[in-house]
């Protein structure tokens, strides 16, 4: 008999970054780096396990409350990872997806995210969907919009 198969899709919430670093007498920048190698490793780990989707949900919109020094240092972060590891998630046959809201990101950032879909838009060894300016206000907002046909599709 064989083992039962795993599952396929995994969603992973980052959260607590700040008050890891803190803990430790960090910057709360650095909380956020190792959460972000830690979601590397992880995706890692889930090509090996045979998970076909992996999502992060990474940035809500409720972060934009944060400090304006903490949110500047996420978008550099992001836009600094996604430059240096999308050519090598690219080689290893990783599909990278943004979902969530562009509007408030900067045009660089928003580039970067869309040059890192289209490089990787060939690639299944797994989806990597990076959950970014997303949140439950905005998503029934947006719902509701597309419902009354206030917005395209």
């Amino acid at each position: 008999m064989s083992a039962p198969a795993g599952p396929k899709y995994v969603a992973i919430i980052t959260d607590g970054n700040g008050r890891w670093a803190q803990s430790r007498g960090l910057p709360v920048e650095e909380g956020h780096k190792a959460g972000a190698d830690t979601v590397k490793a992880r995706l890692r780990d889930a090509v090996e396990l045979g998970i076909r989707e992996l999502t992060v949900f990474s940035f809500s919109t409720e972060n934009w409350s944060r400090s304006p020094h903490e949110v500047s240092a996420l978008m550099e972060m992001f836009s600094h990872r996604i430059v240096g590891e999308t050519p090598e998630l690219n080689q290893e046959g990783v599909r990278m997806r943004f979902i969530g809201r562009r509007e408030g990101v900067s045009e660089k950032l928003q580039r970067q995210m869309d040059e890192a879909e289209a490089l990787t838009a060939g690639n299944d060894t797994i989806t990597f969907f990076i959950a970014f300016n997303y949140g439950g206000r905005a998503e029934i907002v947006d719902a509701a919009r597309k419902f009354d046909g206030t917005t395209e599709e």
